[in-house]
């Protein structure tokens, strides 16, 4: 099975290197990437108290800064500074219940949390670490389990296991809002969501072995693109745009890759799949 639960930081970072983290149970881990094929642990730091981490996590390079949600509801921040020994910075109570997803926009400065308990907070992190979210938006309708932000930072896209894709101005954090009704494309879950580089079209996937795609150029009026890519087996965990916006990318449960061509977003053509 093709998951979410790691986020990545490229070369040219402050570490100078590639360097992969993950959130899991046991703690913080920090891999040197430099070489994929000769992945390196740098450090394993165990979680706060009896804090158990999730599986989410986010990263702000230009904090130098690594946020994991765990099973509590509890954000917990790290400095990355030195990846051979984290530094922790502070926990703080986000949620009620697990924290699903966290996301940073491109700035760094702020950040998502979503929810079990059918909410997202919103957090400014531009003059240190609060104590508390700027912002909440609640009563989602079920577990708020992705989000992402748009390139720009001024919208979020975020998946709702009951069966809706939300699009939310988050221009101003202390007054996000949610934009028009919520979106429906797959039946069931809807388990992730993604932004293209461009910021125009999202993507969302569902338990029932469909994307739908979106053109979100004017994030008032949303409008389904094509017919949703759909297959026998299996569905979709995570979604990934590529740099330049042509192939979007499904991690499948069945542990393999799925590549589509989306050059022409209402016509998506299969490209590959990688096992």
């Amino acid at each position: 099975e093709v998951l979410g639960g790691l986020s990545a930081i490229p070369g040219g970072a402050p570490f100078g290197a590639g360097v992969v983290l993950t959130a899991t149970t046991d703690g913080l881990r920090v891999w040197d990437d430099t070489e994929p094929g000769h992945r390196t642990l740098l450090s394993l730091t165990p979680p706060p108290g009896e804090a158990r981490l999730d599986g989410s996590i986010a990263v702000s390079v230009a904090k130098a800064l690594v946020v994991a949600g765990d099973t509590t509801g509890h954000v917990h921040f790290w400095d990355i500074g030195n990846p051979r020994a984290p530094r922790l910075l502070a926990s703080v109570q986000a949620h009620s219940d697990w924290v699903d997803a966290l996301a940073f926009d491109r700035t760094g400065t702020k950040l998502v949390a979503t929810s079990d308990d059918a909410s997202i907070t919103f957090w400014d992190l531009s003059a240190g670490i609060p104590d508390a979210p700027v912002s909440r938006l609640a009563d989602l309708g079920g577990f708020v389990y992705s989000a992402a932000f748009s390139p720009d930072g001024t919208t979020l896209v975020a998946s709702v296991l009951s069966g809706s894709v939300l699009l939310v101005d988050v221009s101003d954090l202390a007054h996000a809002a949610m934009i028009g009704s919520p979106l429906h494309g797959p039946v069931g879950y809807v388990y992730t969501s993604a932004f293209s580089p461009d910021g125009t079209t999202i993507a969302a996937s569902g338990n029932d072995s469909s994307i739908w795609l979106w053109d979100v150029s004017d994030p008032a009026h949303p409008a389904a693109l094509g017919r949703p890519l759909l297959w026998a087996d299996g569905y979709a965990s995570s979604l990934a745009f590529s740099p330049d916006g042509n192939r979007l990318a499904a991690g499948m449960t069945d542990g393999s890759v799925r590549l589509w061509d989306v050059t022409t977003p209402a016509a998506p053509v299969r490209w590959a799949t990688l096992t």
